[in-house]
């Protein structure tokens, strides 16, 4: 009988291989020690790789810690928008990352710090700007109305109030209730972009109740 032989995985597998997990064993120092002390020395001796295979795949922490972010936040906000399923109008939908992120950091301070250094780190969010733009670009029937550089400058300015929103979350400096802070985000985007909404309080409501009732993870942590 002929042995079977095993198949040899390319260049591109083996290092992609590896990325998946850099960002993995990262994400959970980036989560229990915060971004500030974590160090490369301590991702390379959690991960258990040598320097220049690291340094092949990423050319430092702020690297890294991107791909954590648009692996642990990105892709989490882009599935849960599945489970907003039909007869959520635009308001529904254009908030609802926005809240989930709200929700997740007064949930869990790990997550709050974690996405905070995000709106701090210009290459990090610079890519949250690009997330939220490309989000808002999708509504065409509110965005159409307004030049692409208008639609980005809108985009930067909800960055700022979010990242503020949770850096609060971070600090712990949040007395008020969630659905209070959901209310005034909601209705300054309202303001921003302009566009008619009925019944804010049940919208905002709705997506809360949304949140509660489905299992979703964010950085790794079910909240």
């Amino acid at each position: 009988m002929t042995p079977v032989r095993k198949r040899i995985k390319s260049r591109s597998e083996r290092k992609e291989e590896l990325r998946a997990r850099i960002i993995s064993e990262s994400l959970h120092l980036f989560l229990d020690q915060g971004y500030d002390q974590t160090t490369m020395r301590q991702i390379l001796q959690k991960t258990g790789i040598l320097n220049g295979s690291l340094y092949n795949v990423f050319k430092g922490k702020d690297e890294i810690y991107s791909a954590v972010l648009e692996e642990a936040l990105f892709e989490a906000l882009d599935e849960a928008q599945n489970i907003l399923g039909e007869g959520c109008d635009d308001i529904m939908k254009i908030n609802f990352p926005f809240i989930l992120e709200m929700y997740a950091a007064s949930k869990s301070k790990k997550i709050a710090s974690l996405v905070s250094v995000g709106f701090q780190r210009p290459l990090v969010r610079e890519k949250i700007v690009n997330y939220v733009y490309d989000s808002l670009m999708s509504f065409k029937d509110i965005t159409s109305v307004m030049s692409e550089d208008m639609v980005r400058f809108k985009s930067e300015i909800v960055v700022g109030a979010l990242g503020s929103v949770i850096s609060l979350y971070e600090r712990g400096d949040v007395s008020i209730r969630l659905e209070d802070v959901v209310d005034s985000f909601t209705r300054s985007m309202i303001m921003l972009f302009d566009y008619d909404a009925n019944n804010v309080d049940i919208t905002n409501s709705k997506l809360l109740e949304i949140i509660k009732e489905n299992d979703i993870e964010i950085c790794g942590i079910k909240i």
